[in-house]
């Protein structure tokens, strides 16, 4: 692994062994007909995004991604998506490096990781590049078609490309060795970034091209690795495929990467070793921004070069960027010859400001040559060199040096996304007002994904310069939008303040707050987003933004009511029957998805209660916190748990959405906060009668009976992969009007789970306000939650965790009533 940068002024690439540093890393979730199994006993399905088996609800998202890879290799293929600089790559590497290392006969401390995936006899790991392999069945179909693969998506190809391969760097294999060890299922065959692929033509090739393999050669384990953004429509690959994503490093995979990067720095000297550790964790922790940014091992590591170059990390975004630029920059500010560190930037901003303008759209990749000629007029021809050759040439000793820009597949790419972004941002900076807002609006950029981060880094940028500078960028977004006009729709509104909403929270550390008049008004426009006969004319991210957005300012919804609880729901008293609904004549269930421990139906008569219109939000939480809600024992003496915890898992980062479902609280922190909110949790009685409505009518869902779509509820199929704001899915809402009680986070209830409480409560008759069983091995979580498949979206779902748990897609709501 080259860590470039780390020693200012010696232009010197510091180099440290894959197995030095490498972290294992985990994943957020792996789905798969394969993997679509129950226990039939409650705990959890595989809709949760984990492999079925005796794993409870608290156990998912734990699996390393080794483990993942060992369940997928066993019965399918395996796809691995992650974010830029997740660690998809370094992943295979690692993989490829140890098996070379076991077929070598050689140990390594990284063996470890191989012995989890094959214990006995290894595969022949044959790792491939996929932009290289784009770039050759494009040069071949047009160099020699009579000679090539028919079809670009023939598996073929891989063979074709494995060959030429091998006649190049001598390997002495021909291509009818590798197909002869891949039908015996010799090989793991590592296909990464389908991503790197130049188009989306291409990557429909490729992908295409990845299925046939799977078809061709069962017996071969397979792993294609891909960005998010990649994986969509015809791009993703059919088949047998588990899907496997690449979750955020945690604390500890911090802890752990930074213990090991202390280590290597100071090989032989522990106690500096040991210090500077200690400063570096310090400094992770000091801003929220920081620690989000932190959570790909390309920007952990990037931070642990600026710390040890600066002996800080700055807390605004944009100065981090600026920062970890600069460092790279001077890494080779004194080779002879090179062009200064300001010339250089300079010509880097061009460049990437270039790429997002150009014709096609923002481009991630480019040729070389194509690039030379954006910067050639920044240069002078001599008697030996075009000024297009000058350029060139920088860009070459750029690529070697800097690496903030990289060459992949035979073309020019950033080395991390968010280095282009920053450097266009920088650039735009630098330009004439009228300039500026030119680039910006034109071709509606504004409203484009694309160019959100570039925004956002350039407020930070403009902040510096003055705050007139950021109020006007603001006041343009706001009278001109993404599209002008008087009579602008809530899409275009919900831009707006999505995107106002989000230079606002970039310039939290600032303290910013928009100047102009208008930004509290269009704040109440964009309360359509909440309302049954709008919301679906707005795309769902924009809907998330623009929650968030609001949230921001004060959600005048969650403003409502209680200040501790929110507004609440009034819940009659009455009868109504629970469990999975059953067909008188047949005694069959109506619900064809029910579980055993869902029946047999039963009669159930509650007192009146109220419960929350939506789960706790991270809002209502702070107060609970700031309120001393942790240091006072009173809420915590009828549940325990007393002392156990501080705060929420990742609450700072929890904090910057304050209308999204607090989650990452165990069952004793949920109880304590109900407790000081002046109510209790609510019993699965109470739930589930909240869920489904009034009367002896059915309802499969809180709506009724219609099975829930991405514009219904947050669930898996929405591909949120996270907690949405509370509200933004208006047609999730139960007769009486309670809120989100189909997906988005799993709530907590009061009772234990017994697979057999039904049985119990069948046998009584009527039962009055059911307490559940006197004790257990888990309470009761009820609802689904982002992950979930829609079979946990039902009212009569039912599933448990122990107490303890805190994940990410738990969450509660308060009820008050009848103590219990």
């Amino acid at each position: 692994m080259d860590i470039r940068g780390l020693v200012s002024g010696e232009g010197k690439v510091h180099q440290f062994g894959i197995d030095q540093l490498y972290i294992p890393l985990k994943t957020a979730g792996v789905a798969g007909r394969s993997f679509r199994k129950s226990d039939g006993k409650g705990r959890l399905h595989p809709d949760e995004g984990m492999m079925a088996g005796e794993m409870s609800l608290h156990e998912a998202l734990q699996i390393s991604l080794q483990e993942t890879m060992k369940e997928a290799m066993h019965r399918c293929g395996l796809i691995i998506k992650g974010d830029p600089g997740a660690g998809k790559s370094t992943f295979l590497r690692l993989i490829t490096f140890t098996l070379c290392k076991k077929w070598l006969g050689e140990e390594s401390a990284s063996s470890a990781a191989a012995k989890i995936i094959w214990p006995g006899q290894p595969p022949l790991p044959v790792f491939v590049r996929l932009g290289r392999l784009a770039d050759h069945i494009h040069e071949w179909k047009a160099k020699d078609p009579a000679h090539s693969p028919t079809h670009k998506d023939s598996p073929e190809w891989l063979f074709h490309f494995l060959g030429e391969q091998s006649k190049e760097f001598d390997w002495q294999v021909s291509a009818e060795d590798f197909r002869r060890e891949m039908k015996e299922g010799h090989c793991l065959i590592m296909l990464d970034g389908l991503d790197e692929a130049p188009n989306s033509r291409m990557r429909q090739n490729i992908s295409s091209l990845v299925a046939h393999l799977l078809r061709a050669y069962p017996k071969c384990c397979l792993v294609l690795t891909s960005r998010p953004g990649a994986l969509i429509g015809k791009v993703m690959p059919e088949g047998d495929f588990a899907l496997a994503e690449i979750a955020p490093l945690d604390e500890q995979a911090m802890k752990v990467f930074l213990t090991q990067w202390s280590s290597a720095l100071y090989p032989d000297a522990p106690e500096k070793s040991r210090q500077h550790l200690a400063e570096l964790i310090g400094a992770l922790q000091s801003s929220p921004q920081i620690r989000r940014m932190a959570s790909t091992p390309v920007m952990l590591t990037a931070l642990a070069v600026v710390h040890w170059n600066e002996n800080r990390l700055p807390e605004q975004r944009a100065e981090l960027y600026e920062s970890v630029i600069t460092w790279l920059l001077r890494a080779r500010e004194q080779r002879p010859g090179r062009l200064s560190v300001d010339r250089s930037r300079k010509l880097l901003q061009k460049l990437a400001l270039a790429m997002f303008i150009h014709p096609d759209g923002r481009q991630r990749q480019v040729g070389l040559r194509w690039a030379a000629e954006q910067l050639a007029a920044e240069f002078d021809s001599n008697r030996e060199h075009t000024a297009v050759e000058l350029a060139e040439r920088f860009l070459g000793e750029e690529m070697l040096d800097s690496g903030i820009i990289v060459e992949r597949s035979h073309r020019l790419e950033f080395w991390h996304l968010s280095f282009q972004e920053y450097l266009a941002a920088f650039e735009i900076a630098g330009l004439l007002e009228a300039k500026q807002l030119e680039i910006l609006f034109e071709n509606e950029r504004l409203s484009s994904s694309e160019w959100r981060e570039v925004v956002l880094l350039l407020s930070g940028v403009l902040y510096k310069q003055g705050l007139d500078k950021i109020n006007h960028l603001i006041d343009e977004i706001i009278t001109r939008g993404p599209q002008k006009g008087t009579n602008e729709t809530l899409p275009q509104l919900a831009r707006k303040v999505g995107l106002s909403g989000g230079i606002e929270r970039d310039l939290a550390p600032y303290r910013y707050k928009p100047a102009n008049p208008a930004y509290p008004e269009i704040m109440r426009q964009v309360m359509g987003i909440f309302d049954k006969a709008a919301y679906r004319n707005v795309p769902m991210q924009v809907r998330i933004e623009a929650a968030d957005a609001l949230a921001q300012a004060g959600d005048p919804r969650l403003a409502e009511g209680d200040p501790r609880t929110g507004p609440m729901i009034e819940i009659p008293g009455g009868l109504f029957w629970m469990g999975a609904q059953r067909d008188k004549r047949t005694e069959r269930n109506f619900d064809k998805d029910a579980r055993n421990d869902e029946s047999p139906v039963h009669q159930v008569e509650l007192s009146a209660y109220r419960i929350g219109k939506y789960p706790v939000t991270v809002e209502q939480y702070r107060r609970f916190i700031e309120d001393g809600g942790y240091e006072n024992n009173r809420y915590w003496q009828a549940t325990g748990g007393f002392g156990k915890y501080r705060e929420p898992k990742k609450w700072e980062d929890q904090k910057q959405y304050p209308s999204r479902p607090v989650v990452s609280v165990s069952w004793y922190e949920a109880a304590a906060f109900a407790c000081w909110a002046g109510g209790r949790l609510p019993t699965e009685a109470e739930w589930e009668r909240a869920a489904r409505g009034p009367g002896q009518e059915y309802r499969k869902y809180p709506w009724g009976s219609n099975e829930p779509t991405p514009e219904t509820a947050n669930f898996y199929e929405s591909e949120t992969g996270k907690a949405a704001p509370v509200g933004i899915f208006p047609d999730n809402c139960s007769p009486e009007g309670v809120i989100d009680m189909a997906g988005n986070v799993w709530e907590w209830c009061q009772d234990w789970y017994s697979e057999k409480y039904y049985q119990l409560c069948a046998r009584q008759g009527v039962v009055k306000d059911p307490l559940g069983p006197k004790n257990g091995e888990g309470r009761v979580v009820r609802g689904g939650s982002f992950l979930s498949y829609q079979v946990n979206l039902r009212c009569a779902a039912r599933y448990w965790s122990v107490p303890s748990s805190r994940v990410n897609y738990s969450g509660f709501r308060v009820v008050r009533g009848p103590s219990v």
